[in-house]
């Protein structure tokens, strides 16, 4: 029986291969019935992951909280930052000692659609003149070729171009800053620029028309102020981190004033008010000012220097409509900085210390620490007609300071300056020369 089950299931086996065999060897069936069935099989479509959905990505990013598209092209960061000053003069006609918040402004910053960078700043203390600073978008197809449009920073000056006033070294500028275009106007005025970085970063330039005339305010002459710059760093990618950030360079910029518009000529006061050593004159023509600059960025220290010059014209001021003299003024200044923990110090920014004051952990350290010293000069003369009241100015001051910083995390510093003024002529507030004022300055600065 055995025997028969297996010989038919043999039987049965080979009739299935030579049926299949058969239908193999046969044509493709090409009737009009086969046809939509064929088509049908064609279009299956093929089975495909689900694709991943894209979520934005929010946090601290260190610095800045931030929202940002997975892929980069979208940013979008509030910033800004407090300052608070307790502030000590001694001598003659100096303010009494004070506390004041030096600044407090907020603003945003980011990027739309991966090229166009903006900024919009205020400042909600200030009282002198608008609250707007910063507000302006940076096109950045190519970091060789960018343009800024709005209104910004003047690109003048190694402690505002190059130096941003949270990163500062000591708690104000130094005596040349009373030289730079708009002051008034913290340094700011609407206007155009071209700029970028050539060959990876070694040379930087900066050329832009504007106002001139202070933050958001008008042109009051027909020609703009321009300003054109350039700055080094020749020794970048010679792969020796200590001659890495060594940078010069120098700045060029010439525009014009109006005596009709109450125009006048830069302002004597030092930076932290305490006296004033040189008379605001009118002016009225052309106006130019130049600089040279020097930083070396090593890590631990940094080494700062910087020569200004500025002409402001005083044309048909006279009687009769003649010339009087130019108001012409000269000054520089070297600092230096040091860092006790070891710690690294960016060109514009604040260390991050090894060991923070208070880290998330718990656990507490002595954050960094940083000393600094500067020297700054500054001359300044106008000759006039005494013959018809117009006096002769003349006057000159220096500036020795000292001092300390200390950074309990990256977002917060401290800072202790003693500055010691020497006014060696008629100062407009102050009495009997020769006279020295002593300012101390402390500084706590917030900023995220």
């Amino acid at each position: 029986m055995r025997a028969q089950c297996l010989y038919l299931a043999t039987l049965m086996l080979c009739a299935s291969v030579s049926g299949a065999r058969a239908d193999a060897e046969q044509p493709a069936p090409t009737t009009d019935q086969q046809k939509p069935a064929l088509e049908e099989k064609a279009v299956v479509p093929e089975q495909k992951p689900p694709p991943k959905k894209e979520v934005l990505l929010v946090g601290w990013t260190g610095d800045h909280f931030a929202i940002q598209s997975p892929d980069g092209s979208f940013l979008f960061q509030p910033y800004g930052y407090v300052q608070g000053d307790y502030r000590i003069y001694t001598g003659d006609g100096v303010p009494p000692n004070t506390f004041t918040l030096r600044r407090a402004r907020f603003g945003f910053q980011g990027k739309l659609d991966k090229y166009y960078e903006f900024a919009v700043l205020a400042d909600f203390i200030d009282t002198n003149s608008r609250l707007l600073r910063d507000a302006y978008v940076n096109i950045n197809y190519l970091r060789e070729f960018q343009l800024t449009v709005g209104q910004f920073v003047e690109p003048f000056g190694q402690e505002v171009a190059s130096v941003g006033v949270t990163n500062i070294d000591f708690v104000e500028r130094g005596l040349t800053s009373l030289l730079y275009p708009s002051p008034a106007g913290a340094f700011r005025s609407p206007g155009a620029m071209i700029h970028g970085d050539i060959a990876g970063g070694v040379v930087s330039y900066w050329l832009g028309a504007f106002n001139g005339k202070g933050s958001a305010a008008p042109n009051t002459t027909s020609e703009p102020e321009v300003i054109a710059r350039l700055r080094l760093y020749p020794l970048r990618f010679t792969g020796i981190d200590l001659l890495k950030g060594l940078a010069i360079g120098g700045a060029y910029g010439h525009g014009r004033s109006r005596a009709l518009s109450n125009e006048l000529s830069f302002s004597g006061a030092t930076p932290e008010g305490a006296f004033t050593f040189f008379p605001q004159l009118a002016i009225n023509g052309p106006v130019w000012r130049a600089n040279g600059e020097a930083s070396w960025a090593m890590g631990i220290a940094t080494i700062r220097a910087e020569y200004d010059e500025l002409h402001q014209s005083r044309n048909a001021l006279d009687i009769g409509f003649t010339d009087l003299g130019e108001v012409k003024a000269r000054g520089f200044y070297v600092n230096a900085t040091f860092l006790l923990t070891g710690e690294r110090r960016p060109e514009n920014g604040q260390p991050r210390p090894s060991s923070p004051f208070l880290s998330p952990g718990g656990t507490f350290g002595i954050g960094a620490w940083e000393v600094k010293a500067r020297y700054s000069y500054l001359w300044a003369k106008a000759v006039g007609d005494p013959a018809n009241s117009f006096p002769d100015y003349q006057a000159s001051v220096d500036e020795f300071s000292a001092g300390l910083n200390w950074y309990p995390t990256a977002v917060v510093r401290y800072a202790f300056d003693v500055n010691v003024y020497r006014q060696k002529d008629a100062a407009t507030v102050g009495g009997a020369v020769p006279q020295t004022f002593v300012v101390i300055l402390q500084r706590v600065q917030y900023k995220f």
